[in-house]
């Protein structure tokens, strides 16, 4: 039935709509719904445990070695290979011919999230820069120590060098004082033939039987014998200096 409203009055407020029922049994089957699995065409897990043996990332070419059976990215290990012409891992021998390519999905890397704002790319490249200026930190270090180490086999080479030289010096001085010492020794003037004498039932030369009739040694004499004494107390004196 419909009602007329008195002029002047006020008209009633409408009726409220009524609200639907919420199954919360039926939403709480929705939430707990089992995840879906995996397409077998999906190869995100096996791409993150394929990482190159040189850069530790996810190579983009990847190729596999027949000897070791390691994954490279297919530009580093060719460079290498270039240059040193072994493996960088086991250190043996490898060629372009043990690489085997790997074959696998062209699947577009996903866009990292840091990557989708300014304020995230700005701490992305403030880390690169940390990680960058660690390194080169580490790196001076590292120049440091070998620039010590470098200077130490120097000065260790040089004193060796001296310490030759002076040997040297010294042997050739020593071998000019002996020959100096050996021209001074005195000569027997040659006398007419030798005439054999008995002594003790034997026979001998004239020249080397003494006064009491035995024979006599060939040898240095004593004043041969003072002068190399003073030369060494010398050359002991001088070198005693030097150090």
């Amino acid at each position: 039935k419909s009602f007329q409203c008195a002029p002047g009055a006020n008209p009633p407020p409408p009726s409220p709509k009524p609200t639907p029922r919420r199954c919360h049994h039926h939403c709480r089957r929705r939430r707990a719904r089992p995840l879906e699995a995996q397409p077998p065409g999906d190869t995100t897990v096996v791409s993150a445990a394929m990482i190159c043996a040189i850069s530790g990332e996810v190579p983009e070419d990847p190729v596999l070695s027949t000897n070791s059976g390691l994954l490279f990215e297919r530009r580093l290990i060719q460079r290498y290979i270039e240059d040193h012409g072994k493996c960088p891992v086991t250190k043996e021998e490898l060629a372009m011919d043990d690489l085997v390519t790997v074959k696998t999905n062209k699947i577009p890397k996903p866009r990292p999230l840091q990557a989708a704002s300014v304020p995230g790319l700005l701490g992305m490249f403030q880390n690169e820069w940390d990680a960058l200026m660690l390194s080169n930190f580490a790196l001076e270090q590292q120049l440091h120590t070998a620039r010590q180490e470098l200077s130490h086999a120097l000065y260790q080479h040089d004193a060796a060098c001296r310490v030759i030289a002076r040997l040297k010096k010294e042997r050739d001085e020593s071998r000019t004082l002996l020959a100096q010492a050996e021209r001074q020794i005195p000569i027997s003037a040659a006398g007419p033939a030798p005439v054999a004498a008995v002594t003790n039932g034997k026979r001998a030369l004239e020249d080397e039987v003494g006064p009491d009739g035995k024979k006599i040694r060939p040898g240095i004499n004593p004043v041969i014998i003072d002068e190399l004494t003073e030369c060494n107390s010398v050359l002991s004196a001088q070198r005693k200096k030097r150090q």
